[in-house]
C-alpha cells in the first residue's frame, strides 16, 4: 500500500504534514506535487502531496484521500522542498509556505449541495413558513447550493438549512467548484480537400444554393487554420454550416489551447548583439560563467554605482546560462520596472521572455505560469513572486536592487524575503545567484567582506559610445553633481514655495535646452494631512490611527495602509468651523505646483494612484522616454533602475521623509533612495545635477548620499548597528497581536514576554534579547489594536518554538519595516 504526506489548506493544519492513504485506484496517478482533496476533522479540504511512501509516518487510523483534482503536477520536487525552507525559516503554515508557488486562482471553493429527501417533500406542513419557502426553492430547483439560496431569499433562509438537515428533510453533500481559471480551447479549421480544390468547390455550392458554406470555404481558402469565431465573423456561417461542411469531409477541426501573452505586441525580431564590456565588467560575466560550468551553487554580490553597466553584465550571463541548456529568473523590485527591463531583455532574446507579476490578469498570470512550467521560456521576468516560478533547470537568479524593502512580503503569510529565497533556491538547484544593487542591504555587504558571498566591482558610470572609432563600443561618463539646498535658509530669505530657487533656476535652464526633469518626493496625494487651523485636529482614519491624505483630483482624503475613503470634510469635524487646510506635500501638489512654476513645460505624476490601468506603468513610462512630457513627478517607483538619457535635473523636493520612522532601517532607507534617484541624472551624453532639498543638511545619511560614498555610509551604519545588537549582527523577529480592544491586545502582549523571558533565563540564551512589549508602530489597522515583541537572537526561530503562540499573533522573521 502507499501513503502521501500531505500539506492540508485547513484551519489548524500549522508546519506540518498529514498521512494519507492513497487508494488503489489512484495508486498509479498520485506523485509528489500532486493536488487532491482529502478529509480533515469533519470537512474536507484541498492538499498538496510532498511524498509518496510505502510506510505511513503515523501509527494511528489513516483516512484515504478522496480525490486528486488534475493528473498534471502543480508543484516540482525541487519547490517541494524549498517550500517546506520556506515554511520553516519564516514560522508559516506548510500550505501557506507553498501557496506562492501555486497557479493564479489555483485554489477551488466548497459548495455545499441540498437536494429535498422524500421526507421533506411531506414535511411543508410541519415547517415554518421560512423553513417551507426554502423546500419549496431547493423543490423547483432539483438541487441547488447553499450560496444560491442565501442569494436568492436571504441570509435568514440560508440559517434554516442545518435545522432542515438535521430533521431528515434536505439531504446536504460537499463538492468541490473548478478554479475560477482553467485551460481555455478554441476550434482551429483546416482543410481536408487540397487547398486548391477549396475555391472549386465553394463555387459548386454556390451552385447548389449551399451559400453560406461556399462563403465558408472561400473564407478557409483566404484563412487557412485560422480559428472558427474569427472564419464566422468573415464568412457570416453559421456554426451549423460548418459542421455541415465537416460532415461532408470538407474540412476538419481541432481543438487547441488558447493562452493569452501579456508580450504578444512585441514583433519578434532579430536579437541585437552583445555590446562590447569594459574590463570590470568582462570580468564579472566570466566569473558569474566559471561558476556557471564548474555546476556548482556561488552567490556574487555586483556592487555598481548607478549607471555602471550591471544590466549588461545580466543580459551576456543570461546567454552564459542559455548555452548551456539552462534558464533563469530575473527579479526587479517594482512592477513599474518591468516594461523598461522586459524590453531590454527582448531585444536580446525575442521570443524566450516571459513575465510574471500581479500587474497581469489572472488569465494571462495562468496562460504565463503554465507556458513557464512547460519550459516553454527561457528568462522569466518579474517582482518578488517570480523567485517561485515553475521554470525547469534553472541555471541563474539575478536580484536586481537586491536592498529594497518590496522584495518582502509583509501580508499575508508566508512573509518571505524574495532576495534570500532566491539564494536557498539556487543553492537546492545548483544555481548561481546574482544580488545586484548601486547601494547594497548593509546585510549583504556585510556578508560580501566576511567572504560568504563574492564581491564584484563596477567603479565607474558609462554609456554607450557615439564614436564609432572609440573600438570599446562605451565611454566612462561622471555622475552627477549634487548639491544639498538647506531649506531653513530659504524660509529666512523669503521663499515659502517648495521649490528651492537653486532647483528652480537649474529647471529652467534645462527645459530650455529641451532636456528633461525628475521631481522626487516619496509621498503620495497632495498634502500629508488635513488640519483644522483653528482647535488644531488632524483628520485620521476611524479604523487606523494613520493620518489621511489629501487627494486634490477627486476632494477626498485616504488611508493609504486600509485603503478606506472619504469626501475631504468643508467643515472640522470637532469645532465646526470652515477652518480646514492641507498640510505637508504629495506628488499631486508637486506636479501642481510644478505646472504653476512653467506653465510651458509638460508635466506627468508616476505614482500608484495615477496608474490605473494593467499597463499603467508601460503607458506612462513610455510617454516621458518619447518625450511627450517634460517633467517626471514621482515617489520611490521612479527611483530605481529605469535608465533616461534625457534627464539632467533631478530635484528631491523633502529629503526628510522617513529620516526619522521609528526602525533601524530609516537612515539606510533614505541613503539608498536619494543615491538611486541621484541616479537617474546624467544618464546619457548630457552632464546631470541633482539638487537635494532639506531641513536637516547636517544629516549624515543625506550627507553620504550627497557625497554618493557608500563607503562612508556603510561604515557609520554598521558602527550603530553593532552597538545595538541590530542586524547583521544577529537576526531579528518581530511578533504581533492584534486585538479588538486595547487593553486585550496589552496583556497578552505582556503575557507572552514574560514566558519568553522565563524560557530565555531558564536556558541561558545570553546573546538572546527581547524588546518590549510595546503598541506597533501602526498601533491600530483596519479597526484592531496592535503590540509588538521584537526578537533579537542568532537563531530567533528557536527561541519561537519555546512557547506556543496562541490565536491572533502574526510572526515576522527578518521584517524590513517598524511594524
Amino acid at each position: 500500500m502507499l501513503y502521501a504526506q500531505v500539506a492540508v489548506n485547513a484551519p489548524g493544519a500549522g508546519q506540518r504534514s498529514f498521512s494519507y492513504l492513497v487508494p488503489d485506484e489512484l495508486a498509479h496517478r498520485v506523485r509528489p506535487g500532486h493536488a487532491v482533496i482529502v478529509p480533515f476533522g469533519a470537512r474536507s479540504f484541498q492538499g498538496i502531496v510532498l511524498q509518496v511512501t510505502e510506510e505511513p509516518d503515523y501509527s494511528g487510523k489513516i483516512r484515504p484521500i478522496q480525490s486528486l483534482t488534475d493528473d498534471a503536477s502543480v508543484l516540482s520536487e525541487a519547490l517541494i522542498g524549498l517550500g517546506d525552507w520556506v515554511a520553516r525559516r519564516y514560522q508559516s503554515p506548510l500550505y501557506a509556505a507553498y501557496r506562492p508557488m501555486l497557479p493564479p486562482a489555483f485554489e477551488g471553493r466548497q459548495s455545499v449541495i441540498v437536494r429535498v429527501t422524500e421526507e421533506g417533500q411531506a414535511a411543508a406542513d410541519r415547517a415554518s413558513p421560512l423553513q417551507a419557502e426554502v423546500l419549496d426553492f431547493v423543490l423547483m430547483a432539483g438541487e441547488t447550493t447553499t450560496t444560491a439560496i442565501r442569494d436568492e431569499l436571504g441570509a435568514r433562509a440560508a440559517r434554516e438549512i442545518s435545522a432542515l438537515t438535521g430533521r431528515g428533510y434536505l439531504d446536504a453533500s460537499e463538492v468541490w467548484e473548478r478554479p475560477r481559471i482553467a485551460p481555455r480551447f478554441e476550434t482551429h479549421v483546416h482543410a481536408a480537400i487540397p487547398m486548391p480544390d477549396l475555391l472549386p468547390k465553394a463555387a459548386q455550392l454556390r451552385a447548389c444554393g449551399a451559400f453560406r458554406q461556399a462563403d465558408g470555404l472561400e473564407a478557409l481558402a483566404a484563412n487557412p487554420g485560422a480559428r472558427l469565431s474569427d472564419l464566422r465573423r468573415l464568412s457570416g456561417a453559421s456554426r451549423a454550416s460548418w459542421d455541415a461542411l465537416a460532415r461532408d469531409g470538407l474540412i476538419t477541426m481541432e481543438q487547441r489551447e488558447a493562452r493569452r501573452d501579456p508580450l504578444a505586441s512585441r514583433a519578434a525580431g532579430a536579437p541585437t548583439a552583445d555590446r562590447r564590456l569594459t574590463p570590470h565588467q568582462t570580468d564579472a560575466v566570466n566569473r558569474i560563467s566559471a561558476s556557471l560550468t564548474d555546476r556548482g551553487h556561488a552567490v556574487f554580490l555586483l556592487h555598481g554605482v548607478t549607471g555602471s553597466g550591471k544590466t549588461e553584465v545580466y543580459l551576456q550571463a543570461f546567454r552564459r546560462v542559455i548555452e548551456q541548456g539552462k534558464k533563469g529568473i530575473m527579479l526587479v523590485p517594482e512592477i513599474a520596472l518591468t516594461p523598461q527591463t522586459v524590453n531590454r531583455f527582448w531585444e536580446r532574446y525575442p521570443g524566450r521572455v516571459a513575465v510574471l507579476h500581479s500587474g497581469l490578469s489572472l488569465r494571462e498570470q495562468y496562460d504565463e505560469w503554465r507556458s513557464i512550467q512547460e519550459g516553454l521560456f527561457d528568462i522569466v521576468i518579474g517582482s518578488r513572486r517570480a523567485v517561485f516560478a515553475p521554470i525547469p533547470n534553472v541555471g541563474l537568479i539575478v536580484v536586481d536592487e537586491e536592498q529594497e524593502w518590496t522584495y518582502k512580503q509583509e501580508s499575508p503569510t508566508p512573509r518571505y524575503h524574495a532576495r534570500d529565497v532566491a539564494i536557498e533556491r539556487a543553492r537546492r538547484e545548483g544555481a548561481v545567484t546574482v544580488l545586484g544593487s548601486a547601494t547594497p542591504d548593509v546585510g549583504t555587504m556585510y556578508a560580501a567582506l566576511r567572504g560568504e558571498i563574492q564581491l564584484m566591482e563596477l567603479p565607474g558610470r558609462i554609456t554607450v559610445s557615439d564614436d564609432a572609432d572609440a573600438g570599446a563600443g562605451w565611454s566612462e561618463r561622471p555622475l552627477a553633481d549634487v548639491e544639498i539646498v538647506d531649506l531653513r535658509e530659504e524660509l529666512l530669505e523669503g521663499n515659502r514655495s517648495i521649490f528651492s530657487r537653486t532647483l528652480r533656476q537649474a529647471m529652467s535652464e534645462a527645459l530650455s535646452r529641451g532636456e528633461q526633469a525628475i521631481l522626487f518626493i516619496n509621498r503620495r496625494g497632495a498634502g500629508h494631512a488635513v488640519q483644522c487651523r483653528a482647535c488644531g485636529h488632524t483628520m485620521r482614519c476611524r479604523r487606523c490611527t494613520m493620518v489621511m491624505t489629501f487627494h486634490a483630483d477627486d476632494e477626498s482624503i485616504a488611508c493609504h495602509l486600509c485603503g478606506r475613503r472619504r469626501r475631504a470634510p468643508a467643515l472640522c469635524p470637532r469645532c465646526h468651523r470652515r477652518t480646514i487646510r492641507t498640510i505637508g506635500i504629495g506628488t499631486e501638489r508637486v506636479a501642481d505646483d510644478a505646472q504653476a512654476a512653467f506653465p510651458d513645460a509638460r508635466v506627468l505624476r508616476w505614482d500608484r494612484d495615477a496608474v490605473n490601468e494593467a499597463h499603467g506603468h508601460e503607458a506612462i513610462l513610455a510617454e516621458f522616454v518619447d518625450r511627450r512630457a517634460d517633467i517626471l513627478v514621482g515617489t520611490q517607483m521612479i527611483a530605481k533602475g529605469l535608465d533616461l538619457p534625457a534627464v539632467t535635473i533631478v530635484g528631491v523636493v523633502n529629503a526628510d521623509i522617513g529620516l526619522h520612522t521609528p526602525d533601524f532601517h530609516a537612515s539606510e532607507r533614505v541613503f539608498q533612495v536619494l543615491c538611486q534617484v541621484a541616479g537617474r541624472a546624467g544618464r546619457g551624453h548630457a552632464p546631470g545635477r541633482v539638487i537635494i532639498q532639506t531641513y536637516e543638511p547636517e544629516n549624515q545619511a543625506i550627507q553620504a548620499a550627497a557625497a554618493q560614498d557608500y563607503q562612508q555610509f556603510y561604515l557609520l551604519e554598521t558602527q550603530f548597528r553593532q552597538r545595538m545588537g541590530y542586524p547583521p549582527y544577529g537576526r531579528m523577529a518581530r511578533l504581533i497581536c492584534s486585538r479588538n480592544s486595547l487593553r486585550d491586545a496589552q496583556m497578552a502582549s505582556e503575557q507572552l514576554a514574560r514566558a519568553l523571558r522565563s524560557e530565555i533565563r531558564s536556558r541561558g540564551l545570553m546573546r538572546t534579547r527581547i524588546i518590549g512589549p510595546a503598541p506597533a508602530q501602526r498601533e491600530r489597522l483596519r479597526g484592531r489594536y496592535r503590540w509588538q515583541i521584537t526578537i533579537l537572537a542568532d537563531e530567533p526561530t528557536e527561541v519561537l518554538e519555546m512557547v506556543a503562540l496562541p490565536r491572533g499573533w502574526t510572526v515576522d522573521v527578518d521584517p524590513v519595516s517598524g511594524g
